[in-house]
């Protein structure tokens, strides 16, 4: 067992002994070996011959020392040999029949020693604690020095033992002192600068016979919490009244010559037990003490605290006692913040935790008691009752009397606050508004709504209490104008956002032949139904384009005979006093985008970048798609159309993503499940790729509108999501692919916006593209708009690089709104139709050891890194990204890791 540290506590008595052992405490009666501990043979001459109990460490050194029920006529004596002994620790002595004496000589090699607790039951005076010649204890941590006042009551004595106290003055180690019985020797209470005690924590001097005046200086030792001074009825002494400044929670001066009055707040601070019974105290008694409780002051209840006193205070003895009047003077903060505890200021408010009650009522009825703890007789602290509003706090006092006193003061809490509100759609619609002091999870109660103009904000949810709700509010279009929040009586501050509706947001429209008066179609979203109270003008010079048409989600209106001009404008519609933001969504009818103005048999729609045919199709509206066969890849989204007997092929498959910069390759096991028309991709719930045959003419909702596409044709959808990590910056690489393969970038049709600069084209944005071998005519398009975090936004498509017939293709993906934002979902896609060829053309030299079979292509496998946030992956990303290897090392690494990580 390891080494035990005796720690005496006060008032023990001499059968009873407490060690802690391990942070246990223990109990030994009358004996000292614990649980086989290690006993040495102690020579029986260190203390006279007498038999003891040591305990020592494994090298046989002796660290305790226990002698119990030592008789004889004359004191134990210790000798040099043990006094001098450097490895002791704790002596404990009990039942020592005549006292003990320590050697003549100087102890000066007892360095360790830290307890020492010695009893004795000596029954006539003489020298029984010699301690003159223990001048070297400097470690000494706690000391008991008490006589058997048991036995001398038994023996209807009173004798108290003298003891030379200045030799215990000077030990800055010094902890805990006890003297029980012993006579001070000088009887004189020593004065403060006689005193070395900074780590002093508790004092008891129980019958040491004190006289003199006591320096009140002694109360504010830095570490003393506990201070004992009984039956020294010569010593004389006052109560500080700053007594508060020092760290006391103890303080028993019972039967002693303490005079004057008692401190007005000894009892609002840190003062827990108190007994100032038999002392020269009078006058009156501070006010806090006529608000205790009855058991508080009873000395036969066990309590704590404890606050023991004689009815001898001109407010309070045999013949009267007054009255307590608590008394609230202030509340805080004010106004109350909902999550925020409350203090209570004032006068007799609370003597003790347990013995008040303290109750909120509000004006709508609501009530709440809080939890409530006292820091002094002046000051509580409680919990938010967070019923919100104005009402009243009450406070109750139970010290006995019927009915209790009590106090109110009046309480407001904080007007809420809003500091953001969503936009409504001007048809109608839920808002949300975020702030501060908003509805409590009830929900809204009596006196409390949102009302707008006049109109009530219905249906309230409460999303987070206090902190965020949702309403729905009616149609309109009027804007920045108050919202009314009142809750429970307290109506919002002036410093909350106003409320606004949407904005009209554009979407797309449809180009518009120059020189000819036409009509502009604009689609998007609260444009409001009144044309009379809508504006459109179109670019830089705000031509304006009489709106003749309005229906929230339409525009149309009369575009003047104006010059072609290259490029986009953008399309201001303005409802009221709100205006869309820059969009770039005009342009004149580009005969590269959309040859022949589509034949008149559909819509040069700028937002999706090609015509919107109506029955025929083809870049022109003009052609018919053929039958075709596909194939799909199990583990790897890769799309093979096959037109005349597998003659000629078309691939397509997306390479990689590129978030921030950094690219991943796709790896090969993506969850598929599909059908006989179309197949669903998953990359770890992140990423989804749908290939979809389609077998009937339809239409897809992309960007907030509606394309159309032919039968027979294949749509090529991507799906990401990444919440943990968006990105400012998100690409995709695809492959598309002709089979067979040709050396020599063939005769092709890449269709990019008009500029009024040629070599613009090869940055410019890819629309669609066309590329035929023997009878079949390829077709791909790749629509300019999306769908970006949960709105509106658009793809960027261009030709990163072509080898003969295939190309690697970088597909930018842009927000919606003309701030940047980070992107953590989009959906976009591409389609592909196979068309009968005008002119047939028979591929170019094909390239070496190619055939229609082999040169299917086929992505590199096994790449599977850290894509769309997958933590696991995350490492992987940082590892690619610092690679200042060639691209085919890269990728040798990356399969290395991607084995580690799957345990292959």
């Amino acid at each position: 067992m390891g080494r035990l540290h005796l720690n005496l506590l006060l008032l023990l008595s001499i059968s009873l002994f407490t060690v802690q052992v391990n942070g246990q405490w223990l109990e030994i009666k009358n004996y000292f070996r614990l649980f086989g501990d290690p006993v040495c043979n102690v020579n029986t001459q260190w203390l006279g011959g007498v038999s003891a109990y040591p305990t020592c460490d494994g090298k046989g050194n002796v660290l305790t020392l226990t002698v119990l029920n030592i008789g004889g006529s004359s004191p134990l004596a210790m000798t040099p040999q043990l006094a001098n002994h450097p490895t002791l620790d704790t002596l404990y002595f009990a039942n020592i029949q005549k006292g003990i004496t320590f050697p003549t000589s100087d102890m000066t090699n007892m360095t360790g020693l830290r307890n020492v607790n010695i009893s004795v039951n000596t029954i006539s005076p003489s020298t029984v604690f010699d301690f003159s010649k223990a001048t070297s204890l400097q470690t000494l941590l706690s000391l008991k020095l008490s006589t058997n006042f048991i036995l001398q009551s038994a023996l209807k004595t009173n004798v108290n033992f003298p003891l030379d106290f200045t030799v215990f003055t000077k030990i800055p180690s010094l902890k805990y002192l006890f003297l029980n019985g012993l006579t001070a020797n000088p009887t004189e209470f020593m004065p403060i600068a006689s005193i070395n005690w900074p780590s002093l924590i508790s004092l008891e001097l129980i019958g040491s016979g004190f006289n003199g005046t006591m320096d009140p200086k002694f109360f504010y030792l830095p570490s003393l919490k506990s201070f004992t001074v009984v039956n020294s009825p010569l010593l004389t002494f006052e109560i500080p009244n700053n007594l508060y400044d020092g760290s006391l929670t103890t303080l028993n001066i019972t039967n002693t010559n303490c005079g004057g009055t008692l401190p007005v707040n000894i009892i609002n601070r840190s003062i827990t037990r108190l007994d100032i019974r038999k002392t020269a105290i009078s006058g009156a008694l501070p006010s806090p003490f006529l608000c205790l409780p009855p058991d508080v002051t009873n000395p036969n209840v066990p309590t704590n605290p404890k606050y023991l006193f004689d009815k001898v205070f001109t407010n309070y003895n045999t013949t009267y006692q007054g009255l307590c009047i608590p008394n609230i003077t202030s509340i805080s903060p004010y106004p109350l913040q909902i999550n925020s505890t409350i203090t209570l200021s004032g006068n007799n408010i609370a003597g003790v935790n347990g013995y008040y009650l303290i109750k909120m009522s509000n004006t709508v009825g609501d009530q709440v008691n809080i939890n409530c703890i006292m820091v002094d007789g002046e000051t509580i602290v409680c919990t938010n009752g967070q019923i919100q509003g104005e009402g009243t706090l009450n406070i109750q006092i139970f010290n006995g009397n019927n009915p209790p006193p009590q106090d109110s003061i009046d309480f407001a809490y904080q007007a809420p606050l809003i500091l953001s509100a969503t936009p409504c759609p001007t048809l109608g619609g839920n808002i949300t508004l975020t702030g501060y002091d908003l509805v409590d999870p009830v929900g809204i109660q009596e006196n409390s709504g949102i009302v707008i103009l006049g109109k009530r904000c219905e249906n309230i949810q409460i999303i987070v209490p206090y902190r965020v709700v949702s309403c729905y509010y009616p149609p309109g279009i009027v804007s920045n104008v108050p919202i009314s929040f009142k809750v429970k009586g307290l109506m919002s501050t002036n410093s909350s956002v106003n409320f606004f509706y949407k904005a009209p947001y554009v979407i797309s429209s449809n180009a518009i032949l120059p020189n000819v008066e036409s009509d502009l179609i604009i689609s998007g979203s609260d444009f409001w139904n009144d044309k009379d109270l809508i504006t459109v003008t179109i670019g830089p010079n705000q031509i304006n384009c009489p709106v003749s048409l309005v229906n929230h989600n339409i525009i149309i209106c009369r575009f003047p005979a104006t010059p072609y001009v290259t490029g986009s404008m953008s399309i201001n519609v303005t409802v009221l006093s709100q205006s869309s933001q820059p969009n770039g969504l005009f342009q004149f009818i580009d005969e590269n985008l959309c040859p022949k103005s589509c034949s008149g048999k559909g819509v040069c729609s700028v937002s999706v970048g090609f015509c919107i045919c109506e029955d025929l199709y083809g870049p022109a509206c003009t052609q018919t798609p053929i039958q075709t066969a596909y194939e799909l890849e199990t583990g790897t989204p890769l799309l093979t159309i096959s037109a005349e007997n597998n003659k000629t092929q078309l691939q397509a498959t997306l390479v990689s993503v590129i978030e921030n910069g950094a690219e991943t390759l796709i790896p090969s096991n993506w969850i598929v499940t599909q059908n006989d028309t179309y197949a669903v991709y998953n990359w770890t719930s992140k990423m989804i790729v749908t290939i979809r045959k389609n077998v009937a003419d339809g239409s897809e909702q992309l960007g907030g509108l509606n394309y159309t596409y032919p039968a027979n044709s294949y749509a090529y959808s991507v799906e990401y999501t990444n919440t943990l990590m968006p990105s400012p910056s998100l690409q995709f690489k695809f492959s598309i692919k002709v089979i067979p393969e040709e050396c020599e970038v063939p005769p092709m049709t890449l269709a990019y916006p008009t500029t009024d600069n040629s070599s613009e084209t090869q940055s410019a944005d890819l629309h669609w593209s066309l590329l035929t071998q023997y009878q079949t005519q390829w077709s791909a398009r790749y629509p300019q708009s999306a769908n970006v975090n949960s709105g509106y936004g658009s793809v960027k498509s261009r030709v990163l690089s072509q080898t003969g017939s295939s190309q690697i293709l970088l597909v930018t993906v842009l927000p919606g709104t003309a701030q940047q934002e980070d992107i953590f979902e989009t959906r976009f896609e591409m389609d592909f139709t196979a068309y009968q060829a005008t002119d047939s053309r028979t591929p170019g030299g094909s390239c070496k050891g190619s055939s229609s079979e082999d040169n299917r292509w086929k992505i590199a496998v096994g790449v599977v890194v850290g894509v769309v946030g997958a933590a696991i992956f995350a490492v992987l990303l940082f590892y690619i990204f610092r690679q200042k290897t060639k691209l085919d090392e890269t990728k040798r690494l990356l399969d290395k890791k991607l084995a580690e990580l799957n345990g292959l």
